[in-house]
Protein backbone atom coordinates (compact mmCIF):
# COMPACT_ATOMS: atom_id res chain seq x y z
CA UNK A 1 0.00 0.00 0.00
CA UNK A 2 1.32 3.40 -0.93
CA UNK A 3 1.92 6.02 1.39
CA UNK A 4 -0.14 8.35 -0.74
CA UNK A 5 -3.42 5.70 -0.72
CA UNK A 6 -6.91 7.63 -0.04
CA UNK A 7 -10.33 6.62 0.72
CA UNK A 8 -12.69 7.58 -1.72
CA UNK A 9 -15.95 6.63 -3.25
CA UNK A 10 -17.23 7.23 -6.71
CA UNK A 11 -20.35 8.00 -8.60
CA UNK A 12 -21.46 7.91 -12.53
CA UNK A 13 -24.03 9.01 -14.31
CA UNK A 14 -25.42 8.02 -17.19
CA UNK A 15 -26.36 11.66 -18.39
CA UNK A 16 -29.11 10.98 -21.14
CA UNK A 17 -30.21 13.98 -22.09
CA UNK A 18 -26.47 15.90 -21.69
CA UNK A 19 -27.47 18.61 -19.25
CA UNK A 20 -25.23 17.78 -16.47
CA UNK A 21 -27.94 16.81 -13.58
CA UNK A 22 -29.59 13.14 -12.64
CA UNK A 23 -32.60 13.47 -13.43
CA UNK A 24 -35.47 12.20 -10.76
CA UNK A 25 -38.85 11.15 -10.84
CA UNK A 26 -41.02 13.08 -8.37
CA UNK A 27 -40.31 10.18 -5.75
CA UNK A 28 -36.63 11.27 -5.99
CA UNK A 29 -36.26 8.40 -7.79
CA UNK A 30 -33.41 8.22 -10.63
CA UNK A 31 -34.79 8.14 -14.25
CA UNK A 32 -31.28 8.27 -15.89
CA UNK A 33 -28.88 5.71 -15.29
CA UNK A 34 -25.98 5.72 -12.18
CA UNK A 35 -23.05 3.62 -10.83
CA UNK A 36 -21.90 3.63 -7.54
CA UNK A 37 -18.36 1.98 -6.31
CA UNK A 38 -18.26 -0.89 -4.41
CA UNK A 39 -21.90 -1.47 -6.07
CA UNK A 40 -24.07 -1.27 -2.54
CA UNK A 41 -27.87 -1.40 -2.54
CA UNK A 42 -30.24 1.60 -3.85
CA UNK A 43 -33.67 0.85 -3.12
CA UNK A 44 -36.56 3.21 -1.93
CA UNK A 45 -36.24 1.36 1.50
CA UNK A 46 -32.31 1.89 1.90
CA UNK A 47 -32.37 4.68 0.18
CA UNK A 48 -28.61 6.59 -0.27
CA UNK A 49 -25.87 4.87 0.55
CA UNK A 50 -23.77 5.78 3.04
CA UNK A 51 -20.13 6.90 2.21
CA UNK A 52 -18.71 4.09 4.00
CA UNK A 53 -20.56 1.57 1.72
CA UNK A 54 -19.36 3.11 -1.32
CA UNK A 55 -15.91 3.75 -0.64
CA UNK A 56 -12.53 2.03 -0.75
CA UNK A 57 -8.73 2.58 -0.79
CA UNK A 58 -7.73 4.98 -3.81
CA UNK A 59 -3.69 4.67 -4.95
CA UNK A 60 -1.77 4.11 -8.10
CA UNK A 61 -2.86 0.68 -8.57
CA UNK A 62 -6.57 0.49 -7.70
CA UNK A 63 -8.94 -0.44 -9.85
CA UNK A 64 -12.65 -0.56 -9.52
CA UNK A 65 -15.84 -1.98 -11.49
CA UNK A 66 -18.81 0.25 -11.27
CA UNK A 67 -22.31 -1.57 -11.98
CA UNK A 68 -24.69 1.01 -14.41
CA UNK A 69 -28.29 0.61 -12.74
CA UNK A 70 -31.54 2.21 -14.92
CA UNK A 71 -33.52 1.18 -11.83
CA UNK A 72 -33.65 0.94 -8.12
CA UNK A 73 -32.69 -2.49 -6.54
Amino acid sequence: MSHFARISAATLIDDENGDAKLHTDWLGIPTEGFGISRNPTVSVTTGIPKFKDASFLLDKSTTINIKMKYSLD
